[in-house]
């Protein structure tokens, strides 16, 4: 990785231009950076450590109910300054906001799979790091094909929610497969079979879900729309990551207590972990088919252009 980080470095200073922002004296919004930062932090820190102090307790009560007033601070903050972080209008934009949430609960149960499924294939399975690297190589793959603009073709022909509703499907069914694995559960075709369908779930679900959020936004928020969106992904993905392997980590102790072989326990903690991933995925679906329903997105190839051509380009 260090090379990579060398070459992004050098490419970026060539590359990228630079840009003459505000300055930190003509408002730049340090308090609500903070606020949202420290209530974050305070959140994660409650849930990982909430298998060891429980989930009732008043430390996991406590750091979350801080979390949860520095939160409600940074909405208050935000709705009375001039330049706000993150302005308050963008949250009414109903697809921009239904797709992000989307996007957390997907990134949940996909952070759950390559996290979790490394465990599983290194201390179920037996698998070193070479091997373990080489079994997720078909989901690469395939994410990779579709990646080539083949998923932003069927959203021209089939609408980009339809095509997001077959990929979250499609995530469900991948995760479930290695919910049912063990110990003696072979890599073709189970395994196998479960991290291609990953792929091609993800493949037909990041860019039109990318699509979605953005379709109504006006092109002034542009900006601040996409960095939300992103954030939310990425933070809500930790966070539901956090939570399902705190809740997996409890399971799997509870297990031995009970005189369950570490072995056994463990596989019934990653089964578990998975089952959870599933469950986010198909909680996220639940809001597509709510709330991103036919008539509220639009579709076909106009909705977005850019991330069309941005996709077939890459």
């Amino acid at each position: 990785n260090v090379p990579i980080g060398v070459a992004t470095l050098v490419l970026g200073a060539w590359l990228i231009e630079e840009n003459e922002g505000l300055g930190v004296s003509k408002g730049i919004d340090v308090m609500g950076a903070v606020l949202v930062t420290s209530a974050l932090m305070l959140g994660v820190y409650g849930i990982v450590t909430a298998a060891d102090y429980g989930w009732a307790s008043p430390h996991t009560l406590g750091f979350a109910g801080i979390a949860v007033v520095l939160l409600a601070a940074f909405v208050a903050l935000e709705r009375r300054i001039a330049n706000p972080i993150l302005p308050m209008r963008v949250l009414a934009i109903r697809s921009l906001t239904g797709a992000t949430a989307v996007r957390a609960l997907l990134f949940t149960g996909i952070s759950t799979s390559f996290f979790i499924g490394v465990l599983y294939l290194q201390h179920i399975r037996g698998y070193g790091a070479f091997e373990t690297g080489l079994a997720f190589l078909p989901m690469t793959f395939v994410l990779g094909v579709l990646s080539s603009g083949i998923t932003a073709r069927l959203m021209a022909r089939f609408g980009p929610l339809n095509i997001l509703v077959a990929g979250m499907t499609t995530i469900i069914v991948a995760l479930s497969l290695f919910a049912i694995a063990d110990g003696h559960t072979s890599y073709f075709p189970g395994l196998l079979a479960g991290y291609a369908l990953l792929g091609l779930g993800g493949g037909m679900s990041f860019l039109p879900l990318l699509t979605i959020s953005m379709s109504e936004v006006p092109m002034a928020d542009a900006g601040v729309a996409s960095g939300f969106s992103n954030e939310v992904m990425q933070i809500g993905g930790a966070l539901g990551l956090a939570a399902v392997g705190t809740i997996a980590t409890g399971r799997a102790q509870l297990l031995v207590s009970q005189g369950d072989s570490f072995q056994s326990a463990l596989t019934a903690s990653y089964d578990l972990a998975f089952v959870l991933g599933a469950a986010s995925v198909a909680a996220g679906l639940a809001i597509v088919l709510g709330v991103l329903r036919p008539g509220t997105v639009r579709s076909g190839p106009a909705q977005a252009p850019a991330e069309v051509k941005e996709a077939e380009a890459a």
